[in-house]
């Protein structure tokens, strides 16, 4: 066994138990898990359950504004964890916020080219990841830096990283590469020749998967080992972040091989979903697809329509689903409160500013998260929590 296996070995045991609970498991009546990714989870499905489940109307618990564009938020252990473009120069700030009030507690300037970083988190600490490839880890608490590397052979990354178990993966686009470090001290555990996309990996116990136009690929989360491969007819740069659940990987692939859905353990296509569609949220056995402009949550056991919904016209922001009530926001500034069964909204507020659909590359990715009894709402460079 190489010696990066043996470094890897002494978790290897406890693998498949993310900070929060297992990876990927449906939540159920314990506090939400932590916020740990864009779309909440590393499988990246948007779905979370408190505990205590929110009363409606909601209200605001707190609002900042910031000088730049704001991106996804982590949310744990009674933190809020955002990066934000840097207004007058070169880089990023990351912030870690109270929960309750959002009173800054620390922040770290994240140096680098345009104005993108991306974060993960796991087990007490933040990673953040810099456009030119320096990945560096935060701890929660202090904001000290534990530890700093260079993302092994790799000059530039427009994906977010993703980090469970241990382990931080990162999906590098100038040398086409998947990474995997460990969270204790940024050792290099293994790499693998891919062809990158913009999305975040997504992970499980059993793998991790990335996707770039017509190509997705799967590889053992410990070794490396290659799963499986599929190439479809082209290939090149852009694309989203895959989605796993219940052992299916979906990917919106529009302008490639189409939106397709494997089986994440073999990589055999085992169903399509609309052309159009962006990732979906899945939850109980229902997708939620953003596809247009409209939102629509379909069976997936009979591919049947379960009901619709187009906002005001401007639905871009990927939903999020929090006990059953579906979160998605507008170029608007609206953001709506549906429900799951049946599509009926409940609840309805103007957060001040647009929300904006995620994008790439010069600026912070963004998205909607919830735990710990809070909503939290990227609206360019304003974040609003509700509760």
């Amino acid at each position: 066994m190489s010696t990066r296996l043996v470094a890897a070995a002494a978790f290897v045991a406890s693998f498949g138990l993310a900070s929060g609970g297992a990876i990927g498991a449906e939540p159920g009546s314990e506090p939400a898990a932590p916020a740990v990714s864009i779309q909440m989870d590393v499988g990246h499905f948007g779905v979370t359950a408190f505990g205590t489940p929110l009363t409606y109307p909601l209200s605001e618990a707190w609002r900042l504004q910031f000088d730049g564009p704001v991106s996804y938020p982590l949310i744990a252990n009674g933190r809020v964890f955002v990066t934000v473009g840097n207004a007058n120069e070169y880089g990023t700030t990351l912030f870690a916020l109270d929960a309750k009030t959002g009173q800054s507690l620390w922040s770290q300037s994240i140096t680098g080219t345009y104005f993108w970083s991306a974060a993960a988190y796991d087990s007490g600490q933040v990673f953040v990841l810099s456009f030119d490839g320096l990945l560096k880890a935060f701890d929660e608490k202090t904001g000290v830096m534990n530890w700093s590397v260079q993302v092994a052979n790799e000059y530039f990354v427009t994906s977010p990283p993703v980090a469970g178990n241990g382990v931080v993966y990162v999906e590098g686009d100038g040398s086409d590469t998947l990474t995997a470090y460990l969270e204790t001290s940024g050792a290099l555990i293994w790499t693998q020749g891919i062809e990158a996309g913009d999305g975040a990996p997504a992970l499980s116990s059993e793998g991790i998967y990335t996707y770039s136009p017509c190509q997705v690929y799967a590889f053992h989360p410990i070794s490396g080992r290659p799963l499986w491969h599929y190439a479809g007819d082209c290939d090149g740069g852009g694309g989203t972040t895959p989605v796993y659940r219940n052992n299916s990987l979906y990917i919106s692939d529009p302008a490639g091989s189409g939106n397709q859905i494997f089986n994440a353990a073999t990589g055999a296509i085992t169903g399509t979903f609309d052309t159009n569609a962006l990732p979906p949220t899945i939850s109980r056995g229902v997708a939620y697809y953003l596809a247009s402009g409209t939102l629509e949550a379909v069976d997936l056991s009979s591919n049947k329509v379960l009901w619709n919904f187009a906002g005001d016209g401007g639905l871009a922001q990927l939903p999020i689903e929090v006990n059953g009530k579906i979160f998605i926001g507008s170029t608007s500034g609206l953001l709506w409160v549906l429900d799951a069964f049946t599509g009926k909204q409940v609840w309805s507020t103007n957060v001040g500013a647009p929300i904006a659909p995620n994008g790439c590359c010069t600026g912070p990715n963004t998205g909607l998260a919830a735990s710990g009894g809070i909503v939290v709402v990227p609206a360019s460079d304003i974040l609003v929590a509700y509760h």
